[in-house]
């Protein structure tokens, strides 16, 4: 993907995260209301609404900034995959991030977790093993090639 497309997509991602940062300033219900509440069944729709939830100007702005440099390398390594791990992650509710989350819900107290959890860190953290992933891989790949190449010429 061409890199101003990439940036183009990034901006379009994150205008989702401050138009519901927006919205929730000028409904009359909290929207944060719905991230993670430990110990609360209502809580439990925390794991799919937490990440779109933030807690205050400040906060939005340096998740926001950091999810958008990652989706702007990481658009560009691949589409495809990116937004595959970005349903995978902060949709349907991936794995290990849900599972954290879970964890979160379940053991968490009152005297530990402050109410709701709420951001995007797990998003961030995702696309964050994505790259490192992709990277090793990229790395595996040409480490076998240069091998095989090596292995090839004849002295």
């Amino acid at each position: 993907m061409k890199i101003s497309k990439s940036v183009k997509t990034a901006i379009g991602i994150v205008t989702v995260f401050w138009s519901i940062y927006l919205l929730n300033l000028f409904l009359p219900i909290e929207l944060r209301q719905y991230g993670l509440r430990p110990r609360n069944v209502n809580g439990l729709w925390g794991i799919a609404f937490a990440p779109f939830l933030h807690g205050s100007l400040q906060h939005l702005l340096t998740n926001t900034s950091a999810l958008f440099f990652l989706l702007i390398v990481s658009f560009s390594l691949s589409q495809k995959l990116t937004i595959a791990a970005l349903f995978i992650i902060s949709i349907g509710g991936g794995g290990l991030v849900a599972l954290g989350f879970f964890l979160q819900w379940f053991f968490a107290t009152s005297l530990i977790s402050l109410g709701f959890r709420i951001a995007i860190a797990a998003v961030i953290v995702g696309i964050l093993l994505l790259l490192a992933l992709a990277g090793w891989e990229r790395y595996r790949v040409a480490r076998k090639k240069e091998k095989d190449e090596f292995k090839e010429v004849k002295y």
